[in-house]
């Protein structure tokens, strides 16, 4: 059986309307059966056909389900990267057939992620269009996070990419979220540390929306962590932001200095969508601040 099972085995757990205790309970730790439904790891060939035998599910019917999820996970992850780049470089109607793609995959699947996506992009192309008003976007993704009290991976990146359509006040209401989680977070094995990166989106928002006293509370929480960022990307993003603290504090030059070093690190490893999000970004900030 290749990688990923659990997740196939987590879409048929919620079709089911089983408890995750019903299903793992003396197999797989909480924390474990997390990683597992996530696709971060794997479980042994007894305790797979246990859990098989607790769901009521053969060996073929699972093989089944699991080719098609296979293809699902696969078509989301490339409209996720379609969306992301298309929105880096303006490119608004690739973002439209995204959200068409993502909205007859969701009316297909049911599957709520091919829905938000949609509803991300629809609120992207807004952004590109200097668009202020994110309705209805906006209040269903709150809907959901609002609904969910214990946010997993999933609820986390959601709303990292979406937050730009809420107000500041409801982002640092949402972030307590967070907060609670954050032990939780500590476990995952992610590629970079999804939290630090949240915290700095949080600055610029609340630095493009003018309330200082945020962006400065998330300034401190941002240089609390800088101990604990271990991945590269993540440690350079926490650079680049220490340069934007800098800039708003009366060092202006050493600031720029500080941010410039992170694009250029970002454009010596070929990152060249990271280079540009940042040189923008420094734009804006510098355009918000006196000389």
């Amino acid at each position: 059986m290749t990688m990923h099972t659990g997740s196939t085995i987590r879409q048929i757990r919620l079709d089911k309307q089983l408890k995750a205790n019903t299903v793992y309970d003396n197999l797989l730790s909480r924390s474990m059966y997390y990683k597992y439904e996530h696709g971060q790891v794997e479980t042994n060939a007894a305790s797979f056909l246990e859990i098989l035998e607790r769901l009521n599910v053969t060996l073929d019917e699972f093989q089944l389900m699991f080719n098609d999820q296979d293809h699902e996970r696969e078509d989301y992850q490339s409209l996720v990267v379609r969306n992301n780049n298309a929105f880096i470089s303006g490119d608004e109607a690739t973002i439209q057939l995204v959200v068409k793609e993502a909205n007859q995959h969701y009316l297909k699947t049911n599957n709520l992620k091919f829905k938000h996506l949609a509803l991300l992009g629809a609120g992207l192309i807004k952004r590109l269009r200097r668009e202020t008003n994110f309705e209805p976007e906006s209040t269903e993704i709150l809907n959901y996070l609002f609904k969910n009290e214990n946010w997993m991976y999933y609820e986390l990146t959601l709303f990292n990419n979406s937050f730009f359509m809420f107000d500041i006040n409801v982002v640092d209401m949402l972030f307590k979220r967070v907060l609670q989680r954050m032990d939780f977070y500590k476990q995952l094995n992610t590629e970079h540390d999804e939290v630090t990166l949240m915290i700095c989106n949080i600055v610029l928002k609340a630095i493009e929306d003018g309330a200082m006293n945020v962006a400065n509370r998330f300034f401190v929480l941002l240089k609390h962590r800088k101990r604990n960022v271990t991945d590269m990307f993540s440690r350079s993003v926490l650079m680049f932001y220490e340069g934007i603290d800098q800039i708003f504090h009366g060092q202006r030059n050493q600031g720029i200095a500080q941010a410039e070093r992170t694009i250029n690190i970002f454009e010596s490893l070929e990152m060249t969508n990271a280079a540009t999000q940042h040189q923008a970004i420094l734009q804006r900030v510098l355009a918000m601040t006196p000389s």
